[in-house]
């Protein structure tokens, strides 16, 4: 029989390269990707951070967590924002 033929995937989205001399702050670990997104949505705005990550992380005891991590021109400026938003913040050190 005839397949019809294969609908192309699109490509991922591509995010916004980081700015010149950005910085990777980190904005917390939670217990569901849900959560990661939520908080992702209510800080990365105020904070002006792009490039966003969420990884998935499995730690020894089996207990999975999603990271959240953007980028941010001014890591000082970001992080008291998120800061004033009740948010958390940690500059990533490469």
């Amino acid at each position: 029989p005839l397949r019809p033929p294969a609908t192309p995937v699109p490509p991922p989205a591509a995010t916004k390269p980081p700015p010149a001399g950005a910085v990777t702050v980190q904005i917390g670990a939670f217990s569901s990707a849900e959560k990661a997104e939520e908080e992702w949505s209510r800080v990365a705005g105020k904070a002006g951070l792009t490039a966003k990550q969420v990884q998935k992380l499995t730690n020894s005891a089996g207990k999975t967590l999603w990271r959240v991590r953007g980028q941010a021109a001014d890591a000082d400026k970001a992080c008291k924002a998120i800061l004033a938003a009740k948010g958390a913040c940690e500059v990533v050190k490469k």
